[in-house]
């Protein structure tokens, strides 16, 4: 069957409204229409983005866990996505580890690298991922003002290639040892979850690691 034959299920199957919404929103972030926003003085800028070098966390800290005190698996789960994470120059996203501790609790942690510890600073009470027999979850968050200082009104697309990247190297790395789902909780519910503001971080997107079942 020919293109035009597709095209006309696609037609009348798309909806409008939708796709009215997804372009307009694409052309919002057209730098050649809106410009680049970014009022701060370049000397200070030069000097901010150096700070972008290393993933940030959350500032609460209930307590934190070495990495030598990790298991193996997720020992080497950090490890790997940290050798992805040092291929970007400035990083305007946060990577959180959710931890199945119990039935219901899921413990959160951002990630200090340059300590090489983990940063407990929530605990979700949920069963959502022993329904679902994870392990660990990985969820990627877009630091709103970081990243429009970076690129202007391209920031929610640069960023999410950004994370792209990085989700997809780590994923083709756990599909050889891990079972890799694509169950998840609605965004702003596991937003919500994890104590993370919606209006200063943007969840892009999640990985959910479970045992191989093979």
């Amino acid at each position: 069957m020919n293109n035009y034959y597709w095209d006309e299920y696609i037609n009348y199957y798309v909806n409008d409204d939708l796709k009215k919404k997804i372009v307009k929103f694409h052309l919002s972030s057209d730098e050649s229409i809106f410009g680049m926003y970014n009022p701060m003085p370049i000397e200070l800028f030069e000097q901010w983005k150096k700070q972008l070098a290393t993933i940030n966390y959350p500032d609460t800290k209930i307590s934190t866990l070495p990495f030598n005190k990790l298991s193996y698996e997720l020992h080497d789960i950090i490890n790997v996505l940290n050798s992805y994470i040092k291929n970007l120059k400035e990083i305007a996203f946060l990577p959180i580890v959710s931890i199945k501790v119990d039935e219901d609790l899921i413990y959160n942690y951002g990630i200090d690298f340059s300590n090489s510890e983990i940063v407990l600073y929530n605990i979700y009470k949920s069963d959502f991922m022993i329904k679902n027999n994870y392990n660990y979850i990985i969820s990627y968050f877009q630091n709103v003002d970081e990243s429009i200082l970076l690129y202007g009104s391209e920031a929610y697309l640069e960023i999410a290639l950004q994370i792209g990247y990085i989700k997809g190297s780590l994923e083709n790395w756990l599909k050889k040892r891990f079972t890799i789902k694509n169950i998840m909780e609605p965004r702003q519910r596991w937003t919500h979850g994890l104590g993370i503001n919606p209006y200063r971080e943007l969840l892009i997107g999640s990985t959910c690691i479970g045992k191989n079942e093979k």
